[in-house]
């Protein structure tokens, strides 16, 4: 579904909302992610993704990507937390 997803947004250009657990899932098809809080869901941050379209399948493989999937655990982790 991720791949055919990518290639509707390549053939289409139109805005998608797309709402995933999946934090590798949301790195490789979004240009933005918006990381929500628990109950009641508030904005923790929103984050630019820096990869370039169209994506690579190697994408999961740039430095970036495990960095910005750490940063993204550890804003989950605050919230569930803290209730940040």
């Amino acid at each position: 579904m991720q791949q055919w997803l990518l290639r509707q947004w390549e053939e289409r250009r139109r805005s998608v909302l797309f709402v995933t657990h999946s934090i590798e899932e949301a790195l490789t098809l979004s240009d933005r992610i918006y990381v929500l809080s628990a109950a009641p869901a508030r904005v923790l941050r929103e984050i630019a993704v820096p990869f370039e379209r169209p994506r690579r399948s190697d994408v999961w493989t740039d430095p970036r990507f495990a960095e910005l999937k750490r940063n993204i655990l550890e804003l989950l982790g605050r919230g569930d937390t803290n209730g940040v």
